[in-house]
């Protein structure tokens, strides 16, 4: 997402981007990994499923090299977690994220199918489809002669956005599984 405001390949060897993404990736999973430990070592039967899920988003979110569908391994752990709003708020998300792909390979109906299906089965989530729907409209009518690619970004961005916002949560839950901060709690 950033590459839309710095041109990191441009200015940047490739090693060196590399490096910086296995910096990123590897501080992005400390958290989870770290409290994941922590609570497979109490043996708090969600810490190891939240642990899955926030090292593959970590993963998913600053690797060097991460391709659309990637978002699958994330959505798997999340789905573990029986928390069936956010499951279903991360098919909608990942659904757009790889649309740009699927409008390729003229898949939109199946697309379109599959968000009405996940809507209806997960319940219709009126925040995350609401900006699905405003995403795909300025996608659909707002063209720039200068940036083609403004729908992907704007997808992209989108994406990216509410993964992070995905990722503080899993931390912020996983510290609650493994109860640090909570009252009266011995070590």
């Amino acid at each position: 997402v950033s590459s839309l405001v710095y041109k990191w390949r441009l200015k940047w060897d490739k090693g060196v981007l590399a490096a910086l993404c296995l910096v990123a990736t590897m501080g992005a999973c400390l958290p989870s990994f770290g409290l994941g430990v922590v609570g497979v070592r109490r043996k708090q039967r969600d810490a190891f499923v939240l642990m899955l899920a926030g090292v593959s988003l970590s993963f998913y979110l600053f690797s060097f090299q991460v391709h659309e569908k990637s978002i699958l391994m994330p959505l798997m752990a999340i789905s573990m977690l029986g928390e069936n709003k956010l499951t279903a708020r991360m098919q909608s998300v990942g659904m757009m994220t790889m649309y740009p792909l699927l409008k390729k390979d003229g898949l939109v109906v199946p697309y379109w199918a599959m968000q009405g299906l996940v809507a209806v089965v997960g319940g219709l989530d009126w925040p995350v489809h609401s900006a699905l729907l405003v995403v795909h409209f300025v996608g659909a009518f707002v063209h720039v002669e200068s940036k083609p690619f403004l729908e992907d970004a704007v997808m992209m961005t989108a994406g990216f956005l509410f993964y992070v916002w995905v990722w503080f949560w899993l931390v912020w839950r996983m510290y609650r599984v493994v109860g640090w901060g909570t009252a009266g709690r011995s070590d």
